[in-house]
């Protein structure tokens, strides 16, 4: 999932059809929408490169993350076509700016033939100081080099066409845990970069004021928050339980609290968060987690302290 509407799906090789796949979601609310080819960006970010036509592009996206300055750093494709070391300062392998699907990038655009394909091919990007590009364990396109090394690969099986973007009806509740499907198979939609950004404005924590006191925790994949709270440190049996309300709303998506009729400064407290139990990510509904806004804890493991700011 690239956001909670829109996501892309990944074939092991290109869509043979003229027609989009089929995609379903598994249970739950809503469906999918539509289905089209991915932009090409998403097979930059992905793979760094893509096959329009006759012609090959290798691309290197500028986004968040990039350690690349376009306007100090030189950057160079080399490979198992021309000679990887003899690539740099080839001005014909030198990646030029340009921009893909509206982001700025970093790009080579030739003939296929050059770079020999449809002959399965090793890259790798590499500025003009010779400082090689790092490929990540997790990219699609990894090969190890047995040496200890990854570069990427060329795979005339995925040139683009195995990327496909597809919109929900409704946006994905993150506390379900979802699958979409082609045909018999299906697997599990997996987040994209936007789930770590998620957040809210709304301050968070243990929150006091004098008359009463905010809990508020952000736990979007939560199913349900329960409130721990004692008066001094002990059996965690004999603490009080208050189970916290999900906030409606787009811009509190995410966000559990619960208002008690009470200052309670120098009270300890933790959370019980619950939700999916099975596969990556699964809650443990019986662990004590401690409120990352906490101002303050016993440990590190915590329990938290409620600490009013006017007490200072």
């Amino acid at each position: 999932m690239d956001s909670l509407a829109s996501g892309v799906a990944e074939f092991d090789r290109d869509w043979p059809a003229a027609a989009p796949p089929s995609l379903r979601l598994g249970a739950g609310s809503g469906g999918i929408s539509a289905v089209e080819p991915a932009p090409a960006i998403a097979a930059a970010a992905a793979s760094r490169y893509f096959l329009s036509g006759d012609q090959l592009t290798f691309a290197l996206p500028l986004g968040h993350g990039s350690d690349v300055d376009p306007a100090r750093d030189r950057v160079y494709v080399a490979g198992d076509f021309n000679g990887w070391q003899q690539a740099v300062g080839a001005e014909d392998w030198e990646l030029r700016p340009a921009e893909i699907s509206g982001e700025r990038v970093l790009c080579w655009t030739g003939p296929a033939e050059r770079v020999r394909w449809p002959a399965e091919q090793r890259f790798k990007f590499v500025t003009g100081e010779h400082q090689w590009l790092s490929v990540p364990v997790e990219a699609p396109n990894a090969v190890p080099d047995g040496l200890g090394n990854r570069n990427r690969l060329l795979d005339p099986a995925r040139t683009g066409r195995h990327l496909w973007s597809f919109a929900l009806s409704v946006p994905l509740d993150l506390a379900d845990r979802r699958t979409v499907a082609c045909g018999p198979d299906s697997v599990p939609l997996g987040m994209g970069a936007f789930f770590y950004k998620l957040g809210t404005d709304l301050p968070l924590g243990a929150l006091t004021a004098p008359d009463d006191t905010t809990f508020r925790l952000f736990a979007p994949r939560a199913r349900g928050v329960t409130l721990c709270l004692a008066p001094a440190p002990g059996p965690p049996e004999t603490a009080h339980r208050f189970a916290l309300d999900r906030r409606e709303g787009f811009a509190s998506s995410g966000v559990w609290e619960v208002v008690l009729d009470e200052n309670l400064h120098g009270w300890y407290y933790w959370y019980l968060v619950d939700g999916v139990r099975d596969g990556p990510g699964r809650f443990d509904p019986a662990a004590r987690v401690l409120d990352p806004y906490a101002r303050a804890a016993v440990d590190r493991d915590g329990p938290g302290i409620v600490i009013d700011p006017d007490w200072f």
